[in-house]
């Protein structure tokens, strides 16, 4: 999936199970310093980083009782009761040097994509899963 002259390959599919969120993964899953963009229907909802493992990432979204986690996991849990498809692409920045230290710009990444996009899950308090801001996002 190319954004904004990034290619991001994907990572994640989410499906329910017994009325859980889970995620299936590739073989890239271990890769650190990430940013990610999570798609319903191919359409981007939220654009997020992790210096932790890609996997481990994801699998605080299924489980992890943070407030983000839990807003994007009722999120794209009616996305997919409503039959719609969700996945996760990530994109690993190459490292940059500046003034003699490596660095991997993978939180400017991500703020600049949310800047760009302005995906609808990355708006604070947006989504809440019932009442008319809930409604407003299924559109």
């Amino acid at each position: 999936m190319n954004i904004l002259g990034l290619e991001f390959e994907e990572g994640a599919e989410f499906y329910t199970e017994d009325s859980k969120l889970k995620f299936k993964s590739g073989d890239n899953c271990k890769s650190k310093h990430v940013v990610y963009v999570h798609t319903v229907d191919g359409e981007i909802v939220y654009v997020g980083e992790t210096s932790n493992t890609f996997y481990q990432r994801m699998y605080y979204y299924c489980n992890h009782k943070g407030r983000t986690n839990v807003r994007v996991r009722e999120y794209m849990m009616d996305m997919i009761g409503e039959g719609r498809e969700v996945k996760t692409y990530m994109y690993k920045p190459e490292e940059v040097l500046y003034e003699s230290i490596m660095i991997n710009p993978y939180v400017a990444v991500e703020q600049a994509l949310i800047d760009k996009i302005k995906p609808i899950l990355n708006r604070k308090n947006v989504y809440k899963g019932e009442g008319e801001e809930g409604k407003e996002l299924k559109k």
